[in-house]
């Protein structure tokens, strides 16, 4: 699937203050002047056990889960994220990410300083705690993140690492994800959901023209 808008673009929501929990979006998101995510793209949007593995694109403000503004906890993204300004593999600009991690490849303007692997713009007062990228996704970050090897990355050691103090993440056992760290309470892996409910999602029309 496709969506696309001129201005606020989302795999879930183009503009939202709600709680997203347990979704995966596997769409590919563009916005031509504005900001675009996996799941949501402005707003105040708490996320929570979410994954984007489309590929996003926009100009201001990009993220592989939200764009502008938001928290972020225990969240991934495996797709490629492009933008001007902004630019970051888990959110453009954040209030707070934790327990996350990103995987795909980050590009933006040579010109912006607003860009990472994880974030690319972090409000005074905010924190980015326990996330992780994949080394080599992008081609200079800020500070925001650790990166580490893929190998690593597929361990249990580094499950374990992602837990800190909950119990969200196991270990890819029947690599439905790559190898890469998985939700252990969900009742199925991403390709079951998308196998066994192929129309659990719908959106229409396909692709979206701006709301």
């Amino acid at each position: 699937g496709f969506v696309s808008s001129g201005r606020k673009s989302g795999g879930f929501s183009g503009s939202s203050n709600g709680v997203f929990e347990y979704c995966i979006a596997n769409v590919d998101v563009a916005s031509t002047s504005g900001s675009s995510a996996g799941i949501a793209s402005f707003g105040n949007p708490t996320v929570r056990f979410c994954a984007n593995l489309g590929d996003i694109k926009g100009k201001n403000g990009v993220g592989g889960i939200i764009g502008m503004n938001g928290h972020v906890e225990s969240c991934y993204n495996m797709g490629k994220i492009a933008g001007e300004d902004v630019v970051g593999g888990i959110a453009g600009r954040s209030n707070d990410i934790k327990n996350s991690y990103n995987v795909g490849e980050v590009s933006y303007l040579e010109s912006t300083n607003n860009k990472g692997a994880i974030v690319g713009n972090k409000p005074s007062g905010g924190s980015i705690e326990n996330c992780h990228y994949l080394e080599g996704c992008i081609a200079e970050s800020n500070s925001f993140g650790e990166p580490q090897t893929a190998v690593f990355m597929r361990s249990e050691e580094f499950v374990n690492m992602l837990n800190s103090d909950t119990d969200v993440w196991v270990f890819d056992e029947g690599n439905i994800n790559d190898g890469y760290p998985v939700f252990g309470n969900t009742q199925f892996g991403i390709e079951e959901i998308l196998t066994e409910f192929p129309d659990m999602v719908m959106v229409y029309p396909n692709p979206v023209v701006d709301n």
